[in-house]
Order: structure tokens, then C-alpha cells, then sequence
């Protein structure tokens, strides 16, 4: 039986056994109570029964009684054992990891702080040594001039080619300019971007270097549809008679 458990059942013990006592003394009490008011009452009975006489004179009051003596005092309760102390518990073991939570949402901006004080003028520093002259440089090439320049257009009639000479120097460089230009009627070959050629009635230009017939690609672009044929028109009147003509030779001599 654990302590506690024996504990509690030795102060019920003890409970039961002051309640027992008590129990006890205040029914020996009571049957002593009641065999007095028996006495009374059988003394009662067997006193003669008074006529009424002539009504006495009121009686003086009677003095003070003293007072009863003050009852035995109860019999003091059984001291309850102390209690053990408990045992200690076992600890308990670390619970699991949980898992790691999903990030959370990205706070906001805080605000602007306010500006802060004006710093104080720094100290002026001490000035330093003037530094040693640098070397001189040498002589830079002339530049190009306007005579120097020339600019030529290619047979192609779109590439420029900018020339700048001095002496045995040459720098060329050229642009092609992809302006539309009449390349006729179209025949298989190969066309460059910008090249115009007139083909079933209509007029194509090309949108890139190709060997592409118009029409077929995309490399085309059209730039003037074939018109429609005209009506067909009305009889002109009736010429004047020719002369005679010569007379045939006879095939048959």
C-alpha cells in the first residue's frame, strides 16, 4: 500500500474512533437527561392536587443564583502522523524536432528615418609636398585631314567605302545601304536585300539575300500589284478599198 494511501486510512482510523467517543458521551448524557425529567415527572404526579386558595401576596425577588460550573472539557483529538515526503519523478525525455515552419512573408518597408545632425568641420589636414614634374610625351601623330578622305560608291550602287591615306597608312572602311534599287525583270540568280525585279506583272522587292523566285518566301516583299486586263475594245470602222492588185502568173504553161 503506498503511503499516502496508508496515511489516509490512519486518519480515518482516528476520525472514526473521536467520533465513536463523542458519540458515546453524548448518549450517556442524554439517557441521564431523560431519567431526571422521569424523576420529575413521577414526583409530579404523586404531589396532592391543590384547591385553589386566596391569592398570596407577591413574593419578594429572590436573590441571584450562581452560576453553574462550566462543563468538562473534551478530550483533545489524536495528533496525525506526518506525511513522507514524495519521490522525485522521472524526467521526462526531450521531445522531437518539429519541422522547420515555412518562410514568412516578406515584412514591409520600414520607413524613412529622420536626418541626422550635421557632422562637424573636419580639421584641415597638413598640405603636402608638391609632387615631382612629369616626364614630357612624346609627339602624337597627326590627325587625318580632309584631303586625306575619299569616299567611293560600289558598282552595286549601296556600299560606300570611306578611305583615309597619309603616306603608307590606309584605313578603309565600308557601309552598305540597303536602298531599293531597279534590278529589272526577274531571272534565277542571287538578289540582295533591297533589289527590286518585276515579276508576273508585279513589281517584288527583296527583304534579304536570296534565290528565292517572288512570291514563294517570305524573302519578297510586294510592292506593286499586277493590274487587272482591260476590256477587250469595240470594232473601228470600216477602211476605204485598196487599188487593184497585179495580175498572178499562169503556173500552168
Amino acid at each position: 500500500m503506498p503511503d499516502y494511501e496508508r496515511m489516509a486510512a490512519e486518519v480515518v482510523e482516528a476520525a472514526k474512533g473521536f467520533i465513536s467517543r463523542s458519540i458515546q458521551v453524548l448518549t450517556k448524557q442524554v439517557w441521564d437527561l431523560a431519567g431526571a425529567v422521569d424523576a420529575i415527572e413521577k414526583r409530579i404526579s404523586e404531589l396532592p392536587v391543590p384547591k385553589d386558595g386566596a391569592k398570596g401576596a407577591d413574593g419578594a425577588d429572590g436573590e441571584r443564583g450562581i452560576p453553574g460550573d462550566i462543563g468538562p472539557k473534551g478530550e483533545p483529538g489524536a495528533d496525525g502522523k506526518d506525511g513522507r515526503d514524495g519521490v522525485d519523478g522521472v524526467n521526462g525525455k526531450d521531445g522531437v524536432t518539429g519541422a522547420t515552419g515555412e518562410p514568412g512573408q516578406k515584412g514591409l518597408d520600414g520607413k524613412d528615418g529622420s536626418p541626422g545632425r550635421d557632422g562637424r568641420d573636419g580639421l584641415h589636414g597638413v598640405q603636402g609636398e608638391k609632387g615631382l614634374d612629369g616626364v614630357n610625351g612624346k609627339d602624337g601623330r597627326d590627325g587625318f585631314g580632309l584631303e586625306d578622305f575619299t569616299v567611293t560608291l560600289g558598282d552595286d550602287g549601296r556600299t560606300m567605302t570611306f578611305k583615309f591615306i597619309r603616306g603608307d597608312v590606309c584605313i578603309e572602311r565600308q557601309i552598305k545601304i540597303a536602298t531599293v534599287l531597279d534590278a529589272g525583270v526577274f531571272r534565277p540568280g542571287t538578289y540582295s536585300k533591297g533589289d527590286g525585279a518585276t515579276w508576273d506583272g508585279s513589281w517584288w522587292i527583296a527583304q534579304t539575300e536570296t534565290t528565292d523566285k517572288p512570291g514563294t518566301s517570305s524573302a519578297w516583299r510586294l510592292a506593286a500589284k499586277r493590274g487587272r486586263d482591260g476590256k477587250d475594245g469595240k470594232d473601228g470602222l470600216r477602211g476605204p478599198q485598196g487599188s487593184p492588185g497585179a495580175n498572178g502568173k499562169d503556173l500552168t504553161r
